[in-house]
């Protein structure tokens, strides 16, 4: 008999957030992904660590405009061992890592590591962005191929 485990995702509280989202171009908001792996210093704490992550860290993180807060995915892996999945929005421009986005991902990156420095190593981020939408963004749609 196998165990079915669904993802969990913990939603950002502006409330609980310590400073206002930086205000980046919006008139035509796309999505970004972070991934970044973490690594529990003690694999003994592993249930700690998971509510904390979940019912504090992770709702208290936002670095995208009011109107389309970050969403954050945990999801675990072998003992110890996770990957937060953050959704992060960003307007697009003539790159699709514009310069307010790399800013987005570098200010998750040290909220993790700061909030995470008593439980895991957070390891380098790495980014995405949603090329069906970009393309889209500047007419770039891929034609039918038939």
């Amino acid at each position: 008999m196998s165990q079915q485990v669904n993802p969990v995702f913990a939603a950002p509280s502006s409330e609980v957030q310590g400073t206002p989202p930086r205000q980046n171009p919006q008139s035509n908001p796309v999505h970004a992904y972070v991934l970044h792996a973490l690594t529990l210093r003690d694999a003994g704490r592993d249930e700690e660590f998971q509510k904390f992550m979940l019912a504090q860290l992770l709702p208290s993180i936002n670095t995208s405009p009011e109107d389309d807060p970050d969403q954050h995915t945990l999801l675990g892996g072998d003992t110890g061992n996770y990957v937060c999945l953050s959704r992060l929005s960003y307007g697009v421009h003539q790159t699709p890592f514009p310069t307010w986005l790399v800013d987005q991902v570098e200010e998750l990156t040290r909220k993790l590591q700061a909030g995470l420095k008593d439980f895991a190593n957070v390891s380098k981020s790495a980014f995405y962005y949603d090329v069906a939408a970009w393309r889209h963004h500047f007419g770039m749609d891929v034609p039918d191929s038939t």
